[in-house]
């Protein structure tokens, strides 16, 4: 006697199988031989995620269950061999997206397996990788119509140019960490890959922006540009023409070359630029200079802006006051020693109803002056910011109290988003008060983050640009991206 199931049509029973995780599929099929068909349908693998497999696992998985509507592949923590990606290639001709993370490629010495083609992939991350890592350069030259590229410090020593000859179609290059890619390398990808619109050469150590004209002459779509921690100098900033290019997202943060010089320059030039880093350059004894403040106040489409301030008595207070009655968008901001009053930061924090992540360093006049104490910072955000998902404190000096621990408390409850206090601090008072507001608040979702010389200072405020790779691919609700701002778990450090 058949269950009443059995009456449901195939197309009735493959929609209600595709609710069903790819673990859960492989349960269903071992019900029946009907089962077992649809279960492993093609419709309902068009996406796999594959973990700790071996060689000789891929290539049996890849010829039993994986076929030609196979979009999406990611693996993880895989031992792959050229004989893998080449049966990928043959057996999934329509792949558009290949995430090739924590793996280590091997070598299997057989001539009859050909070049690898990947006709339809349109996006490959390869970081993280360990082995033979040149197959990651097979892939890219038999992928013509590659639009998005990610790779890291793994591929150095194998890295070369001439495969971008193969991707006129690239739009989003992440080359992060990669100490093979100097400046003739940018020079090369200006001219093979004109449609590029987004940029990332952070920690780049060997790049020092000779070819940067270059990049913005040849790729005019540029919108998003990361050259943080690399060794580009004012002069070279200088001679870009940022007059005719498209540019919306600037990070040029930890550039020892850099000065309030260029960085004026930049900012009279772009005008409707949405993202903008420019922390911890080389800003000499007096800080940032004024007018840098009065052109971004010009950027009314800004969202993004983690910025140092004026090194004087007075703080900056004006200066970013007027920012923010200018640029009301802002949803993240970052700033170091800028409010001198509570007043400037209840006016500024008044004027940004979008706010979600804030990031401040307490403006001290020198080591005896305490600044700001952190319980009225903390009711100006609870009054004015709602909002509010990060908050980074840093060099506050107060002493636990019960105002300041109540004070957390409000916090907590009327920011319902808040999810991630991070303290940049020697005094331990301040951790202590935000963990025992927590407890009464009964807030465990928020996570307490201090971060220590033991692990290297994340990214706790400040977000990718929105054009990055990560960001385009993975978006902002990922996991694997709101990992990267915690110190303790994130992927990379920043």
């Amino acid at each position: 006697m058949s269950a009443l199931i059995d009456i449901l049509p195939d197309s009735i029973l493959l929609e209600i199988f595709s609710s069903l995780s790819q673990k859960k599929l492989c349960h269903v099929a071992l019900v029946c031989k009907h089962w077992r068909c649809l279960a492993y349908d093609g419709s309902l693998w068009r996406s796999v995620k594959i973990h700790r497999l071996k060689p000789y696992h891929l290539n049996s998985l890849t010829e039993r269950r994986l076929g030609r509507q196979l979009k999406q592949v990611v693996l993880w923590r895989c031992s792959i061999s050229n004989e893998n990606l080449f049966y990928f290639a043959k057996a999934c001709p329509h792949l558009q997206e290949i995430i090739l993370r924590k793996n280590t490629l091997k070598l299997q010495r057989r001539n009859d397996l050909g070049k690898l083609c990947f006709p339809e992939l349109r996006v490959l991350d390869a970081r993280d990788l360990q082995g033979y890592v040149s197959h990651v350069l097979e892939m890219i030259a038999g992928a013509p119509k590659l639009e998005k590229l990610a790779i890291d410090g793994s591929m150095d020593g194998f890295f070369d140019y001439n495969v971008f000859r193969s991707t006129p179609e690239l739009r989003t290059l992440d080359c992060s960490r990669c100490m093979d890619v100097l400046d003739e390398g940018v020079a090369f990808l200006a001219q093979e890959c004109p449609k590029l619109e987004s940029l990332s050469l952070m920690r780049c150590y060997m790049i020092e922006g000779m070819t940067l004209p270059l990049l913005f002459q040849r790729c005019r779509a540029i919108k998003s540009l990361s050259l943080a921690y690399t060794h580009v100098t004012d002069n070279v900033l200088m001679s870009c023409d940022f007059d005719k290019c498209c540019l919306e997202e600037l990070d040029i943060s930890h550039c020892p070359g850099v000065s309030s010089r260029s960085i004026s320059y930049i900012t009279s030039k772009l005008r409707n630029i949405t993202y903008l880093n420019i922390n911890s350059c080389n800003y000499g004894p007096h800080g940032i200079h004024r007018d840098i403040l009065r052109n971004i106040a010009c950027n009314k489409t800004l969202k993004v802006l983690n910025i140092d301030a004026v090194d004087g008595q007075d703080g900056a207070d004006r200066d970013f006051v007027k920012i923010s009655q200018h640029c009301k968008s802002l949803e993240v901001l970052r700033v170091n020693k800028a409010f001198a009053t509570l007043a400037g930061l209840q006016q500024c924090l008044r004027n940004l109803p979008f706010l979600k992540r804030f990031g401040i360093v307490n403006y001290r006049r020198d080591h005896l002056d305490t600044g700001l104490e952190v319980q009225y910072v903390l009711q100006a955000l609870a009054t004015f910011s709602p909002k509010l998902e990060i908050l980074e404190l840093s060099d506050f000096l107060d002493k636990e109290t019960s105002e300041k621990i109540e004070a957390f408390y409000r916090l907590m409850i009327r920011c319902a988003g808040l999810r991630k206090i991070s303290i940049f601090t020697l005094n331990r008072d301040i951790f202590v008060m935000a963990a025992q507001a927590r407890m009464r608040a009964i807030r465990s979702d928020i996570r307490l983050v201090q971060p220590t010389m033991i692990c290297p200072t994340p990214r706790v405020v400040t977000t990718l640009p929105h054009r990055s790779f990560d960001q385009v691919v993975y978006s902002d609700t990922d996991k694997r991206i709101q990992d990267d701002d915690d110190p303790w778990i994130a992927r990379k450090y920043y």
